[in-house]
């Protein structure tokens, strides 16, 4: 029985025969195994060598060589399967399964896929050469992690050979040659090199380089600019013009210098020859010459003037501006301006001026100042210095360079309907009216403001139905009764003949001012007494006496239906025979002015009565 179980798995690297020993015991007294008694089955059976090592040891090994490269198992994935028996002397048998795994050896050199020579020209003036990529028969990389990749030969001394990734080697010079003065050995600008390239194994492989330099005329790199501020003093160096190819002898500037404004030196430096302005020539773009003394070369570059903050902000408003604003507003106005620089024209608004205190600049943005009241002012107390609501100040812009602008201003604070009309009689006034007249009063009003105190007239309160208020003018309100008041018939709410009527003044601007006011109805004398025994009466008296009788009166009015004498009197055909006279202030009282004789009746009539 092998003591490693019915199983086992082994791995052995490429480029040997051995696997491994496989020990056995068994049970009887007897060897393990007989003569002859290690032996082999399986998909890969033909590929192994099974041996006797002593009583109790197979050994298994390959029949040949193996190669990673060309795996000979049968799935040709260098995984082989095979079984080792071992068969002891009375015939009895063990098998174990053994899968064999074949790895891969760092056993193969990398090579170039160039080939073993290879010739490539290079201009002049640069390092670049070229890279050169490997293939490796084996699994890991042609080129270690680091380095593996040398060089040798005639030249090696002009090169540096360099590892670009694990299959790449790259060969460039190690200074930029100069076809005007060749370092080969030949000086003929024709450099041999030889490039190795070794991988971790230790395997090369070499490829030979014939390099040759050719030669590359000046030329002015295109697109070349440079920047250069507008306060530069004359001979500041702006740029130096950069050439390939051959070293250039001479330069100059053939167009584009307006004004003289740069010039050029041998070696191709451009330096300012005059004052520069932004403002007036932003850029400018110089047509250069350049020549090796062979031939001669053109081009252009672009030098942009950076801007300095050398220019003052401008109020779009010119130096003085005038505005007009209603009183209870802080808001003034803002003012715009302009820069000639490129930056903002507006760092800080600040103010000057007999009544800068009053106000309150601010920048808005860029290019604006704001001006406005500190407080809202009011016309009816002016605050600038001559009181008379003309404000001057100077608003100041200034940018970020120090540069500033100044506008000045009048501003002048205009009367708004802002303040509410007063009643000269103040908050109440009580009024009495006789009966039978709708007049009541007029009541005058003041108002701070220069407009009229009054623009219309109105009423409310329990009694209000009972008036018609009117303007009189532009500071009166006149309060009426809307129909003659009778003090018998009281139709104020709680007929007492007291009314109770708000009158209101409002002005154009809707302010308003109330008088609450008291109206008493008087009464007048002006309804009749009237006979408590109606229009007539008969009454009959014996004679010799004077006596008729008294009559009572009744008067719709709060007075007494007599006056406080007299009221009563006669008339008719007998007046001349009777004497009326008041009782009281109710009552007038009849009698004969002297005793009556039936048999001689002093009437009118032809009997004796009256």
């Amino acid at each position: 029985m092998f003591t490693a179980g019915a199983t086992a798995s082994v791995s052995v690297a490429e480029g040997g025969t051995s696997v491994a020993d496989y020990d056995l015991t068994d049970a009887d007294s007897t060897d393990a195994l007989k003569a002859n008694g290690c032996t082999d089955s399986g998909t890969d059976a033909a590929d192994f060598t099974p041996s006797k090592v002593d009583g109790d040891t197979c050994r298994i090994v390959f029949g040949s060589t193996t190669d990673y490269e060309n795996p000979a198992d049968d799935g040709t994935n260098n995984v082989y399967n095979v079984n080792l028996i071992g068969t002891d002397a009375g015939n009895n048998a063990d098998t174990i399964a053994l899968t064999i795994t074949v790895t891969d050896a760092n056993d193969n050199a990398p090579v170039f896929g160039d080939g073993a020579t290879d010739s490539v020209n290079v201009a002049e003036g640069v390092t670049t050469v070229a890279d050169y990529d490997l293939t490796d028969g084996d699994s890991t990389d042609p080129l270690p992690s680091s380095g593996g990749c040398t060089d040798s030969g005639d030249d090696a001394g002009d090169f540096t050979p360099s590892r670009v990734d694990g299959d790449t080697c790259r060969i460039a010079f190690t200074t930029a040659p100069n076809y005007e003065s060749p370092a080969d050995t030949g000086t003929n600008n024709v450099y041999n090199v030889n490039l190795i390239a070794t991988d971790a194994g230790s395997n090369t492989d070499t490829i030979a380089l014939t390099i040759t330099v050719t030669d590359v005329a000046v030329a002015i790199t295109g697109s070349q600019t440079a920047n250069v501020a507008e306060n530069a003093g004359s001979g500041t160096t702006v740029m130096t013009v950069a050439t390939t190819g051959d070293t250039p002898t001479m330069f100059s500037i053939n167009s584009g210098n307006t004004g003289t404004a740069f010039s050029i030196s041998s070696a191709g430096v451009i330096t300012t020859a005059a004052s520069l302005d932004r403002e007036t020539t932003a850029s400018y773009t110089l047509t250069i010459l350049s020549s090796d003394g062979t031939s001669a070369v053109s081009n252009t570059v672009a030098i942009t003037v950076t801007d300095i903050n050398d220019n003052s902000p401008v109020f779009g408003d010119g130096a003085t501006n005038s505005e007009s604003g209603a009183e209870g507003s802080t808001t003034v106005a803002d003012y715009d301006l302009t820069d000639a620089d490129s930056t903002d024209a507006v760092d800080t608004c600040t103010d000057s001026g007999d009544d800068a205190a009053d106000f309150t600049p601010t920048k808005v943005d860029g290019d604006t100042c704001r001006i406005a009241f500190s407080s809202a002012p009011d016309y009816e107390s002016p605050g600038d210095t001559g009181t008379n609501n003309v404000y001057n100040v100077n608003l100041i812009a200034t940018d970020a360079g120090s540069n500033s602008d100044t506008i000045a201003l009048t501003i002048t604070v205009t009367d708004a309907n802002d303040n509410a009309p007063v009643f000269g009689d103040g908050a109440t006034a009580s009024k009495s009216v006789a009966e039978g007249t709708t007049a009541v009063d007029d009541y005058d009003l003041t108002d701070a403001d220069s407009t009229d105190a009054v623009n219309t007239c109105t009423d409310s309160g329990a009694d209000a139905g009972d008036f018609t208020p009117t303007a009189v003018d532009g500071d009166t309100c006149r309060i009426a009764f809307a129909a003659t008041p009778d003090y018998e018939s009281a139709a104020d709410a709680d007929t007492n003949n007291v009314y109770v009527v708000n009158l209101i003044a409002t002005d154009a601007g809707s302010n308003a001012d109330t008088i609450a006011l008291t109206i008493t109805v008087t009464d007048l004398n002006d309804n009749s007494p009237v006979f408590a025994d109606g229009a007539t009466d008969t009454v009959s008296v014996n004679e010799g006496g004077t006596t008729v009788g008294d009559y009572n009166l009744a008067d719709a009015d709060s007075t007494d239906p007599l006056p406080s004498s007299g009221g009563c009197t006669d008339s008719g055909a007998d007046a001349a025979d009777f004497t009326p006279s008041r009782v009281d202030g109710d009552t007038c009282r009849i009698a004969f002015s002297a005793a009556t004789d039936f048999e001689n009746p002093v009437d009118d009539g032809p009997t004796t009565s009256t």
